[in-house]
């Protein structure tokens, strides 16, 4: 998943779409077209890649999880593998990066989520990622 902006330059689009198999998410909207993508990926058995937060943190602090990030792993029965990103994003700049072990949400299969399920989702997802930072 991509924000739909990085989409605009026909070159980039071409190299999201083709060369890295991204598509584009409507950032601040529920955007079912973009989650109705995702969820068809994850029944295929293909990892999304997703910022939880929506975005990246330019100041190093976590922030709530989105709800998407909840419902495409309930719904899509995929575990969701929390990886940790630490930079200052300036170009050529040190990344360190940690990867976590998969958290199965499991005991949230076949009920209707509520979004206080979400939350709860989101926030053991931002808490696993915290320790990864």
């Amino acid at each position: 998943m991509a924000k739909a902006e990085l989409f605009k330059n026909p070159l980039f689009r071409f190299v999201l779409n083709k060369g890295l198999g991204a598509f584009p998410v409507k950032r601040g909207t529920s955007d079912l077209t973009a989650i109705k993508i995702a969820l068809n990926h994850l029944k295929k058995g293909h990892a999304i890649g997703i910022f939880p937060e929506g975005t990246r943190s330019k100041t190093g602090q976590l922030q709530k999880a989105e709800p998407g990030v909840s419902l495409l792993s309930v719904k899509g029965k995929a575990p969701v593998l929390p990886v940790g990103i630490k930079s200052n994003y300036k170009l050529f700049s040190k990344v360190t990066i940690k990867i976590g072990k998969p958290i199965y949400f499991e005991e949230y299969q076949n009920m209707h989520l509520t979004s206080q399920d979400m939350a709860n989702i989101g926030e053991k997802i931002m808490l696993e990622i915290s320790k990864l930072i």
